[in-house]
């Protein structure tokens, strides 16, 4: 059922397409944080505009020098691996071909754009194949052009959960599914709601976009995790959350175009997945346990079980082709 290819995403990448003074100049101390065109410019290097790469790169008010403009476009995986793992896909007589990579390829993006008209749609972390954006692309096309089904990405190294569909073209309204990605959270590192609550002020107009007290409004959690509503549906949605303590008001202020191939986040997640794979689906579980090291909770450590199953696809273009939550035991991430 699964042939297993297992990549090495450290060891023969280029640099981080945004280098780091600069990242942490744009986005305020956030070493990966990037607006998308910066790191699209960046990471096409003198490939970018048919070989006419600019000088600069205009941000609003920003001009910032366009210091990859003579360099190769980027590179997470080089050239000789990158061809082997073309090779191992197309030869896998496999109903599944899982690729092991030790940072997701699915975009996780901050539409920040939709609260400050001055900000930029941004790029959470270019330390993924958020930061490899052409490569990532000819990956993902060619399973396509090869008519490669049931490809599954499995990943971590994000300190949060999260699933979804892979896209042909992440940036076209009118890709297709070519597989799907579990990446998993650690289960001691810090997660990503945690290390952000801990550096966001209370009076930082940020805030809301992470985290908020749903006690004001007849609630009982001080910190609601609120990123995971910034992740699925917008951080308009999420203010809209923070200010008002209502669903309603996240389905009424939702962004249809927030990473809409995202099935599932948990960005206070710790603990394991487990994924299993037979003639007919990939299912995955998602178990989150508390926070370790922390006091434990009257109601135990253990938190939830999420099951996302994909139902196997043999050249079809049937629509039921997609990940779907099929079960969530415990308490569900997202907050309202």
């Amino acid at each position: 059922n699964v042939d297993l290819i297992v990549s090495d995403t450290r060891s023969y990448r280029s640099k981080h397409p945004v280098p780091g003074q600069i990242a942490l100049e744009i986005s305020g101390n956030a070493r990966y944080i990037a607006p998308v065109e910066l790191v699209k410019i960046s990471d096409a290097g003198r490939e970018w505009n048919n070989g006419n790469p600019p000088e600069f790169i205009q941000l609003g008010e920003n001009r910032i020098p366009n210091l990859r403009k003579d360099s190769p476009r980027g590179t997470m995986l080089g050239p000789d691996q990158k061809n082997w793992v073309k090779q191992m896909l197309k030869e896998s007589d496999a109903v599944w071909k899982v690729f092991a990579s030790s940072v997701p390829m699915m975009p996780m993006r901050l539409d920040l754009n939709q609260v400050n008209p001055e900000a930029a749609n941004a790029i959470f972390t270019t330390d993924t194949w958020e930061g490899y954006l052409s490569e990532r692309e000819e990956l993902l096309k060619f399973l396509k052009d090869e008519g490669i089904d049931n490809f599954i990405s499995l990943a971590g190294d994000n300190h949060n959960s999260f699933a979804g569909v892979l896209k042909d073209d992440f940036e076209s309204p009118n890709a297709v599914n070519v597989g799907a990605e579990f990446t998993v959270c650690g289960i001691s590192s810090t997660s990503v709601f945690h290390a952000l609550t801990a550096i966001i002020g209370e009076d930082d107009p940020m805030r809301p976009v992470v985290t908020f007290d749903s006690r004001p409004h007849g609630g009982t959690n001080p910190s609601v995790e609120n990123l995971n509503t910034s992740f699925m549906w917008g951080t308009q949605a999420a203010i809209g959350a923070a200010r008002t303590g209502s669903g309603d008001k996240v389905n009424e202020m939702r962004n249809p175009t927030q990473n809409p191939h995202l099935r599932y986040v948990d960005s206070a997640a710790y603990g394991i997945a487990v994924v299993e794979f037979d003639e007919k689906h990939a299912k995955c579980d998602f178990i989150v346990i508390a926070m370790p090291g922390a006091k434990e909770p009257a109601d135990g450590v253990f938190r939830r079980r999420a099951t996302l199953e994909i139902p196997v696809r043999n050249g079809s273009e049937d629509d039921n082709y997609d990940l779907k939550i099929t079960s969530i035991e415990g308490t569900p991430p997202f907050p309202l």
